[in-house]
């Protein structure tokens, strides 16, 4: 977009979904602990430029957990290589596979 790669969401492309990303300028990856509960923070419909600065915090749509309740899982991503002539991103990320749990690194 404009010559910069961005992440599209479900809803920058008019799906309807309840996924959101909220882009953390500056932020060193191993120093996001935990996502921000207030979802007022949170992307829902537009295209995030690729920021190879920038850790983005994602909360997936909710979908049935292996016990069949309704849930989110988190998560984060960073982009380590960017890759514009081929338009391909890189990136180290970790996820939460706990349902509804904002903790984005092993708790114990």
């Amino acid at each position: 977009q404009g010559g910069q790669l961005v992440f599209l969401l479900p809803g920058a492309l008019d799906i309807e979904s309840t996924t959101l990303v909220f882009p953390m300028p500056g932020a060193a990856f191993d120093d996001v602990l935990r996502a921000p509960k207030d979802t007022t923070l949170y992307t829902r419909d537009l295209p995030l430029p690729v920021d190879m600065g920038t850790v983005y915090v994602l909360r997936t749509h909710r979908g049935p957990s292996r016990f069949g309740l309704l849930c989110s899982l988190y998560g984060k991503f960073q982009p380590v290589a960017i890759d514009p002539a081929q338009e391909t991103v890189q990136f180290a990320y970790d996820v939460n596979r706990v349902c509804d749990k904002r903790a984005l690194v092993p708790e114990g």
